[in-house]
């Protein structure tokens, strides 16, 4: 049993702990707000096939930067990567609430 929980001791402090924190925490507003996104899309003017769009543009933009994501990890290091990411995603999130169309949206959200 003391071993067990060493070992989920060692999960939950330092960087993994604050990694799981932040993801946690980043994983509830997802689930809270990606929902209601395509009636957020929808009241902005786009239609059905527009919010279609937005969604499978979003899927190709993540796609598209897995691999340079992971070079640019080993270049400048896991931190400085996940520090950057975390930033820009949270500017990206405060842009799509001021987004004043679909389009520019649709944009911040891809």
């Amino acid at each position: 049993m003391h071993d067990i929980k060493r070992g989920i001791r060692y999960y939950v402090t330092g960087n993994v702990g604050v990694l799981l924190l932040t993801w946690f925490l980043y994983a509830i507003g997802n689930a809270v707000t990606l929902p209601y996104f395509s009636i957020y899309l929808k009241m902005l003017g786009a239609n059905a096939v527009d919010i279609g769009l937005t969604y499978s543009v979003s899927m190709v933009a993540q796609l598209m930067t897995i691999i340079p994501g992971g070079y640019l990890t080993d270049t400048i290091g896991r931190r400085s990567s996940i520090i950057i990411g975390t930033w820009l995603i949270t500017i990206m999130t405060y842009l799509m609430v001021i987004a004043p169309s679909w389009q520019l949206l649709a944009v911040f959200y891809a």
